[in-house]
């Protein structure tokens, strides 16, 4: 049927010419030199911070260097952030100031080196053809291209992966190891894992495959420095536990992407496959349909068991280790969570892509390369999006600036949880702590029961420094809570404004009728996921 319908005889002559041009240089500079255009694109877009980078951008401006390496968090309800980025991206602030371009110059330029650094590693010990495909791949991810302009430790996060896979091809070149490479070694694997937490899974992998290849190759000396190396890595993953850490095993917003089934459960592990699949393999690494992808990663790990059997147990350890922990709910299924193994899954999709068009059958070659294509589509297409688009999902900065121009004396403020470090971190930002510092109130989630819906409301007072940098909470009210029944439950002001942002849209839509309920909206201001309301609260009687 296929060799009546396509040319066959010619096909292989003609995928082997595609091939050579494919694998050339001068594509993979071009490759590289686009990965630059689209990450320095949405980096110069200078979005509004987001959720996550709001609270870290608070967390490392409102420290002193001191505070960082003493794990003193600005907030001990959010994930601890490795004290590495914490205190280069205080090097950077301190340096070019509090604002978007400084915080995201980082991950940028870890973004940036990381398309050079990953384009070493494939020549290393893959072929030329392999190489264009993986990193294509790489170099279209938009998942890689978002947090290369986030405040996020994700991009420089595989930045320290990359670095840490030429470490081990440069000590697996040496002739001996001494104490002192050995002590080296050690130093590095640390200071990775005080830079981007999940290094410690990519070290157990190198780890485990370094000493298990010396000692079968009866390299004793070798095997000692190996052996005290992951000694000091283990040292430094412990006290980094202990220190940083200890309190995110009962945080809750690490608990979330947790499997609510018991753990050897038939639907544990029909959910653990289900975000291999849709979290790593579709939204991580960009293989969809996620089967074919698999497909050639089962050929890819065949075939290089035969040539780099030490490489593929050093890039296919770190993934069956993080599958194990997600199997037993202490690693969250989050898919920035999986970007550390992102270039070790793309090297061998990539090999076995190849080799897959490398088969004697003309047929299976023309259905292979159909095969291929049709996992270019996706990439393909959410580059075009990277192009046309910015990412934008909650810009707050135009309504701080609208809010900052038309705030009067006395007005009322209220802000949803989500928003409160978004709203503090440009109150600052904007310079108008002092006119717009009253008595805040949080609106936090709706919560639904038998008697109906209800959210919760508290009053806080912020303090800040001279320069406008948040120095913490003056005073804090009592929690209350506030049902449909509640009588006029933000107040009767003329002037009441409300902020909006990262807020679930049935929680806006009962807080809106609340609103309406009780007064009049004055004024609507709408950007990407973020909402500023006027209401005259005293225009209707309770």
């Amino acid at each position: 049927m296929i060799r009546g319908i396509f040319p066959v005889k010619n096909f292989q002559s003609h995928w082997q010419q595609w091939l050579r041009y494919f694998s050339s240089d001068r594509l993979n500079i071009a490759l590289i030199a686009f990965g630059i255009i689209l990450r320095l694109k949405l980096y110069l877009t200078n979005n509004s911070f987001r959720l996550d980078e709001d609270w870290l951008a608070l967390d490392i401006s409102t420290r002193t260097f001191s505070e960082i390496i003493s794990a003193k968090l600005f907030s001990y309800d959010l994930p601890a952030p490795p004290p590495g980025f914490s205190l280069i991206e205080k090097v950077f602030i301190t340096l070019f100031g509090n604002n978007e371009y400084a915080f995201r110059l980082f991950p940028l330029l870890c973004g940036i080196a990381s398309l050079f650094l990953f384009y070493r590693l494939l020549k290393k010990f893959v072929s030329g053809r392999a190489t264009s495909i993986a990193l294509f791949f790489f170099v279209c991810s938009d998942i890689l291209i978002y947090n290369s302009s986030q405040l996020k430790q994700y991009s420089s996060g595989v930045f320290v992966v990359l670095l840490l896979y030429h470490l081990m091809a440069y000590v697996d070149s040496l002739k001996r190891m001494t104490v002192y490479h050995a002590i080296q070694y050690g130093l590095a694997g640390s200071i990775a894992i005080m830079l981007f937490y999940p290094s410690a899974l990519i070290l157990a992998g190198i780890g485990i495959t370094q000493v298990m290849n010396a000692f079968y190759k009866k390299e004793w000396e070798r095997s000692r420095g190996l052996l005290f190396s992951v000694f000091l890595w283990s040292l430094f993953f412990i006290t980094i536990c202990l220190v940083y850490c200890y309190y995110m095993f009962d945080n809750q917003t690490m608990q979330w992407p947790m499997s609510p089934y018991p753990v050897w459960s038939t639907e544990n592990l029909k959910l653990v496959f289900e975000w291999l699949t849709e979290r790593f393999l579709v939204k991580t690494a960009g293989l969809v349909p996620f089967w074919l992808g698999l497909y050639f990663i089962l050929i890819g790990i065949i075939s290089l068991l035969r040539r780099k059997k030490n490489w593929v147990f050093a890039l296919g350890l770190p993934i069956f280790i993080v599958l194990l922990a997600v199997t037993l709910k202490i690693y969250p299924a989050r898919a920035r969570f999986f970007l550390a193994f992102l270039p070790g899954i793309l090297i061998i999709f990539a090999h076995g892509a190849v080799t897959a068009m490398q088969c004697k059958r003309k047929n299976i070659v023309l259905l292979n390369g159909i095969f291929l294509a049709v996992l270019f589509v996706y990439p393909i297409k959410t580059t075009a999006y990277s192009l046309m688009y910015s990412y934008s999902k909650e810009e707050i900065k135009p309504l701080m600036r609208y809010l900052k121009k038309h705030r009067q004396s006395g007005d009322a403020l209220f802000i949803n949880n989500s928003a409160q470090y978004a709203y503090i971190y440009y109150l600052g930002y904007y310079r108008f702590t002092d006119s717009i510092n009253p008595f805040i109130k949080i609106v936090d989630h709706l919560d639904r029961d038998e008697k109906g819906r209800n959210i919760f409301i508290r009053s806080e007072y912020y303090d800040f420094d001279k320069n406008g940098v948040y120095k913490g909470i003056k005073e804090k009210g009592n929690l209350l809570t506030i049902s449909e029944d509640t009588s006029k439950p933000f107040g009767g002001n003329q002037r009441t404004w409300v902020l909006l942002t990262h807020i679930p849209a049935y929680t806006q839509e009962f807080i809106l009728e609340l609103l309406g309920r009780d007064g009049v909206q004055l004024k609507k201001l709408k950007e990407n996921g973020s909402f500023l309301y006027l209401y005259d609260l005293s225009a209707k009687s309770g």
